[in-house]
């Protein structure tokens, strides 16, 4: 799981030389560019990493992004009780935790598009089976009434023949080597 997570917290300005001259410097980070000390900045950032993964545990991976509000309260309360505890909440205030996005591991969203599409195929395998077996049912039909059926299938090529001369659309008839009809031959 991946967290892009903002941050922004308060430093009671009369905290400011405690902080600096009793905590440890590796809890804070100087900026050579801009030359500049951003007081508790590692320290704070340790905070928020360790309650955002403590408060992630609570969730599935494909629900965190739903839960972005709740989980963002979460971290917050995390941490603020955390500063309480070493009794830094009178100097530090979190004041803002947002999580500006969130991707869940690569596998799991694989795993996830695999299990759709194995359902959707499902689904298209079901509808597929469904219309064999309409089909199957149609035939069953069609054979049960074959004599009937196939002989009211040649009565209706017979009269689209016989349609087709009274319009004169047809020149030529081919007559079957076996045919005992009449044939009526005009002037």
């Amino acid at each position: 799981m991946f967290f892009d997570i903002s941050v922004v917290y308060g430093i009671n300005p009369t905290s400011v030389s405690e902080l600096y001259t009793t905590k440890s410097k590796s809890f804070h980070v100087y900026d050579e560019k801009e030359k500049d000390t951003y007081l508790m900045y590692s320290y704070i950032t340790t905070l928020v990493n360790n309650a955002a993964y403590k408060v992630v545990r609570e969730y599935k991976s494909l629900e965190v992004a739903d839960n972005r509000a709740k989980i963002e309260q979460q971290i917050r309360e995390t941490v603020t009780e955390q500063l309480k505890a070493e009794k830094l909440d009178s100097a530090i205030t979190l004041t803002v935790v947002q999580i500006r996005n969130i991707l869940p591991n690569a596998e799991i969203l694989a795993s996830a598009t695999a299990y759709v599409r194995a359902q959707n195929e499902l689904k298209v395998k079901a509808t597929e089976v469904e219309i064999a077996k309409k089909e199957s049912e149609r035939m069953a039909a069609l054979s049960a009434n074959s004599g009937t059926s196939i002989a009211y299938m040649q009565a209706q090529a017979n009269m689209k023949i016989a349609e087709g001369i009274a319009n004169g659309k047809v020149q030529t008839i081919v007559v079957p080597m076996d045919f005992r009809g009449m044939v009526n031959v005009g002037k």
